[in-house]
């Protein structure tokens, strides 16, 4: 009788294991959690944004420093990773903020002043190229959102950084160039990108 016992519980034990690991074929496609691929929802942007202008005015130096600090409003529209491209697809945002324009000569504050700025982007759609590093980083083509409508496309590297359901890419700009005046033109970025599972 024992026996009997101990083949009929090797028996369903071996069934059960069997029958765990079989596949059905209609197994639901599991995402990992923190994965940049999936569609997210565009919640804001966060951005500090400095460019400063350097010239030779005799045997003075000028510099033009101009500061635009923002977070975005009424954002909309969507964000879509699929393994090599980011396609955004209607996103909309506005902002409403001021710009501080400081001048100086030989480092000695000349003149500030304060204008405000206000611009929309409105429905916007591009693709955008992208290559993951590790598990948090990205280098994209252009980047998955504009700072700015006449802001310049650009190759840059993002961090990323999942909190539930929401995911926050930032990244950091600067460039310099000079002109054929002699102007040396820097920009200088800190952007936040957050957005939130679709």
């Amino acid at each position: 009788m024992k026996q009997i016992n101990l083949v009929f519980i090797l028996c369903v034990l071996v069934y059960s294991f069997v029958s765990c690991g079989k596949k059905t074929g209609n197994e639901p496609v599991v995402v990992p959690q923190n994965t940049v691929e999936r569609t997210w929802n565009f919640s804001f942007m966060d951005v500090n944004f400095e460019n400063t202008e350097e010239w030779m005015d005799g045997s003075s130096r000028l510099k033009k420093i101009t500061r635009i600090i923002y977070v975005t409003e009424k954002n909309g529209g969507t964000c879509t990773f699929d393994g090599t491209k980011a396609t955004s697809d209607k996103l909309t945002y506005e902002v409403n903020t001021t710009e501080k324009i400081s001048m100086y000569r030989n480092d000695t504050l000349i003149s500030s002043t304060t204008e405000p700025l206000t611009f929309t982007v409105a429905s916007t759609e591009f693709i955008s190229d992208y290559t993951k590093f590790g598990s948090d980083s990205l280098r994209m083509s252009n980047g998955p959102i504009k700072i700015e409508p006449s802001f310049p496309s650009r190759q840059i590297g993002l961090k990323l950084r999942f909190e539930g359901d929401k995911l926050f890419m930032s990244y950091d700009i600067r460039e310099t160039s000079t002109s054929a005046t002699q102007v040396v033109d820097t920009d200088m970025a800190k952007v936040v990108i957050a957005m939130q599972k679709k």
